[in-house]
């Protein structure tokens, strides 16, 4: 089926309004009515499946957590299956069947729904509201309880403080208005079309995103392995996964090239309410560190943690624990202390700090980490290991003009990034306001007429 248009103005308002009788909604058009969810079906409430009784093969189930991270309005397909004997103890649902999360961790994403319009016997696990609809369309519901106007709502009524509850009880109470049948049906295709429009448009913003970040790595990876001559003799590094490298450039392992490398205090300190900053891996972010969150200890503590480590303008620091691998040249003269999970880097000359984190970055240092810890995923990176990677070492002047050639390519593909990911938030601005002008009637699409491709 594909939607036409037959007037030039896609999207005109409805010929007359009145009075909603909607606390969230002003007019409605005159035709429509208003009605609670009470009184749209009858609701029920999923029951039981917990992840470990999820299987590859069985009967289709859904998890409340799903709905908010795996579906959309509506899906015909459910990823996840159970055994016969969990779903024998849980509550079968239907095709037209809205499934609504009753608890989460925010107001703003408690309720959100989603419909299964699939054909294989489902069910649906605990937390999950389930609403059968009968005077209603379900994918005109979906949309409605998914729009802007009845998140607020739903959020008004949620319960709890760290675990957010709704309940059908509650959701019953929400009014909204209610389109003659047959102009449900037509927003609803109008808006699985349209939306897929905005949903193809933000996948294309995506995946250059996507080839944007490869092309900065792999800029990044040339740069600092084979440098910005193209015609510089070259010779074998000895190292399979760093393969040539110019031929005056030195390999040379980390431990020759620093003054020190030592992580930050073992132990917790007792934090103040203001004071020096205690720097924890959580504080540190790609390029910045987000003060947001950032714990204080008093003036003494600090000065007695800073005989042993002491960070200053131009050292680096290094992710060693958790998320690892992220680093910051120190570019602030305030003082700071770290916690065990970051590692501090002092070099000597023969390295230039800013080179040494853009290095950090390529897969010369990733491939060794691998290596070293005989897994892809490494979670904790130890002192010694850090003091034995080896370092690619150009003269200090290519140093020099390989981080200002780095830096200036760099800002131009992230500038590329920004873009890309501004146009991605309008769209999706865009998409919640079509939603909720169609819901609520502040558009008329009964223009749009079905035609079979």
């Amino acid at each position: 089926m594909t939607l036409q248009h037959n007037d030039n103005h896609p999207f005109p308002p409805y010929p007359a309004y009145k009075d909603s009788g909607v606390e969230w909604l002003n007019e409605m058009p005159e035709e429509w009515n208003k009605t609670r969810l009470a009184f749209v079906g009858k609701f029920s409430k999923g029951r039981g499946i917990a992840r470990k009784d999820l299987t590859v093969n069985g009967v289709p189930v859904i998890l409340y957590g799903d709905i908010y991270t795996k579906y959309g309005i509506q899906t015909e397909k459910l990823i996840h299956a159970s055994s016969e004997e969990i779903v024998a103890n849980s509550e079968k649902i239907l095709t037209g069947d809205l499934l609504l999360t009753g608890s989460g961790e925010t107001r703003e994403d408690i309720g959100k729904c989603v419909v299964y319009t699939g054909a294989d016997r489902a069910y649906a696990g605990g937390d999950i509201i389930i609403l059968r609809p009968s005077k209603i369309h379900s994918v005109f519901l979906s949309y409605a309880l998914n729009s802007p106007h009845l998140i607020r709502e739903k959020a008004k009524l949620a319960k709890g403080e760290i675990v957010i509850h709704i309940y059908s009880s509650q959701l019953r109470t929400i009014s909204i208005p209610l389109p003659p049948y047959s102009e449900q049906t037509i927003i609803a295709h109008f808006l699985d079309h349209k939306t897929t429009q905005i949903d193809d448009a933000i996948d294309k913003h995506r995946q250059l995103i996507e080839l944007l970040r490869e092309h900065r790595a792999a800029l990044i990876n040339e740069a600092v392995t084979k440098g910005l001559n193209p015609n510089a003799p070259m010779k074998d590094s000895g190292v399979e996964w760093i393969g040539e490298v110019p031929a005056h450039w030195e390999l040379v392992k980390l431990k020759y090239l620093t003054r020190k490398i030592i992580d930050g205090t073992h132990f917790t300190p007792n934090y103040t309410e203001k004071g020096v900053p205690f720097i924890r891996v959580t504080d540190l972010k790609n390029d910045i560190i987000d003060l947001s969150k950032t714990k204080y200890i008093s003036k003494e503590e600090h000065e007695e943690l800073s005989r042993r480590c002491n960070p200053e303008k131009g050292d680096v620091l290094l992710s060693k624990n958790g998320t690892i691998g992220i680093t910051k040249v120190v570019d602030w003269d305030y003082e700071f202390s770290l916690f065990v999970s970051v590692c501090l880097i002092k070099f000597t000359d023969r390295l230039n700090p800013y080179f040494f984190s853009f290095l950090f970055s390529s897969n010369v240092v990733d491939q060794q980490i691998k290596e070293s810890s005989k897994t892809t995923s490494v979670t904790n990176l130890h002192l010694d290991k850090i003091r034995e990677l080896l370092s690619i070492v150009p003269p200090i002047n290519e140093q020099h003009q390989i981080i200002t050639y780095i830096e200036t390519e760099t800002t131009r593909i992230d500038r590329e990034i920004d873009l890309a990911q501004q146009e991605i938030a309008l769209l999706e601005e865009y998409r919640q306001s079509l939603i909720a002008e169609a819901v609520s009637g502040k558009i008329d699409v009964r223009d749009y007429v079905l035609e079979d491709d």
